[in-house]
């Protein structure tokens, strides 16, 4: 969307200007120096952006995951069986890293250790917790369920309270966005056409269109922020 935006501001300078073609070549190693770097850093960090959005799809689902190995073994269900129905559950992600850990316990990997394993390459900080209790609680000889009711508990809160930070922090966004995203642009073009009108100016379309990118611009980095600070989990 952003690059698409630049774009627009081009070609309305350029429409605006009507540049000739040595101005058009200036411009065009402009858009190049800008996106070269642009494209530099994207691919740089694609490989984190692929790992952040593989830990918030796991931190969506966890919790649900997490209660279905409970109440399985609340059940009589084995541990082994408990964890291979949130393997073959429908659970995104975590679906798949519990389909891992039931594949090497299937060789002949003891639980435990394949949770260990399972851990040293997961992103998701709440799975970590959920397999390390497990953990502690196979290797203490305690009952896996109550250990993990224990920590399920825990983490419910810990959403709740992060879904509540995220609603009082998103009413100063709402606020700003309404005035520099709505309210600004739209009174602002209203006064301005007013005050040229005053002074027997106008605005043609071309110089209208230098504005929209601008605009958008600061809409699209309102509703960046607000997604990037939404909590993944589902309410």
């Amino acid at each position: 969307f952003l690059t698409a935006i630049i774009l627009i501001g081009f070609l309305s300078i350029f429409l605006y200007y009507n540049l000739d073609s040595f101005k058009i070549a200036v411009l065009i190693l402009i858009l190049l120096i800008i996106f070269l770097p642009l494209t530099f850093l994207y691919w740089i960090q694609l490989p984190k952006a692929i790992a952040s959005r593989r830990r918030r799809e796991i931190e969506r689902d966890i919790l649900f995951a997490g209660y279905h190995i409970f109440i399985s073994l609340k059940g009589g269900v084995p541990l082994f069986d408990a964890l291979s129905g949130v393997a073959k559950g429908n659970y995104g992600e975590v679906s798949k890293e519990f389909e891992k850990l039931v594949n090497k316990v299937a060789i002949g990997v003891p639980v435990d250790e394949a949770a260990e394993e399972v851990i040293e390459y997961s992103p998701s900080p709440t799975l970590k917790r959920i397999l390390v209790q497990i953990i502690n609680a196979i290797r203490s000889g305690t009952d896996v369920a109550e250990s993990l009711s224990v920590v399920l508990n825990q983490l419910s809160k810990e959403q709740i309270i992060e879904i509540r930070e995220y609603g009082q922090k998103l009413n100063p966004v709402v606020m700003f966005y309404l005035v520099l995203g709505v309210i600004v642009p739209c009174l602002g073009a209203t006064v301005g056409l007013l005050i040229l009108s005053f002074g027997k100016l106008t605005l043609s379309f071309q110089q209208l269109l230098i504005f929209i990118p601008v605009i958008a611009i600061i809409q699209i980095i309102f509703i960046t922020y607000a997604e990037i600070m939404r909590p993944v989990y589902e309410v």
